[in-house]
């Protein structure tokens, strides 16, 4: 489910009334493409509950939305996104302000411990501390996840298809990406802006041959994978 709290923000200091930032915040994530048309909405005592607010609030700004062919409402059903969006004006990027990678320095303020700095075979070496926690290995279902895969791996024709799709990738894992990723992520994008590649190592290779230059600083940790190190 889509993080709705932080999609829809409202100011209870504004002037503009609750259920109409209600209204403008779906709105705004609909246009953007957050909300993508068809998308199911949570119903009015859901999302209230969510947002702290009272129920007819909610119900007001469904309303507003709903009168406005933003959204559509089925009684006793559920709330989606229309299907024939009132207003979209998407815009075209100005090649004049897109700078390409090259143009631009990594100044990221990286907390590195000089005192540690070493070098070795013509490379140095710094500790740079990036790391942003460790999950937890035990929440993940490993047993479930082989025998999934040793359910799939096992039937004729599931070894037979595995190399048919596309040169992007599989269409139907694409699709799911996409949903995932505008889920959790917030991403207006396509199957066509999705490529599966055949391992790290070739998304490594891709990565850096369309983001880096023959000047730029490249930081990995230490140990790190030797073959990383030789694609980039």
């Amino acid at each position: 489910m889509l993080p709705y709290e932080h999609i829809i923000i409202i100011d209870k200091e504004s002037k503009i009334p609750v259920y109409m930032q209600i209204a403008l915040s779906i709105i705004n994530a609909i246009s953007s493409g957050t909300l993508k048309p068809g998308t199911h909405l949570p119903s009015s005592r859901e999302l209230a509950k969510t947002l702290g607010v009272h129920r007819k609030t909610v119900v007001a700004g469904y309303e507003e939305l709903e009168a406005q062919d933003w959204i559509m409402i089925f009684p006793r059903k559920h709330v989606a996104v229309s299907e024939h969006i009132p207003l979209l004006k998407p815009q075209k990027w100005g090649e004049s302000n897109t700078a390409t990678p090259y143009e631009n320095d990594l100044n990221v303020p990286f907390r590195i411990i000089e005192e540690n700095k070493f070098s070795e075979n013509g490379i140095s070496y710094a500790d740079v501390v990036i790391d942003d926690g460790h999950p937890d290995v035990r929440l993940s279902p490993i047993d479930d996840l082989l025998k999934m895969y040793r359910s799939l791996t096992s039937k004729k024709y599931a070894i037979k298809n595995a190399n048919i799709g596309t040169t992007q990738g599989t269409l139907k894992l694409r699709e799911v990406m996409v949903n995932y990723l505008s889920e959790t992520r917030g991403l207006n994008i396509s199957p066509n802006n999705i490529l599966i590649t055949h391992g790290a190592q070739m998304s490594i290779y891709l990565s850096a041959q369309l983001l880096l230059g023959h000047t730029s600083t490249i930081i990995v940790g230490v140990p790190n994978y030797p073959i990383a190190n030789k694609k980039i």
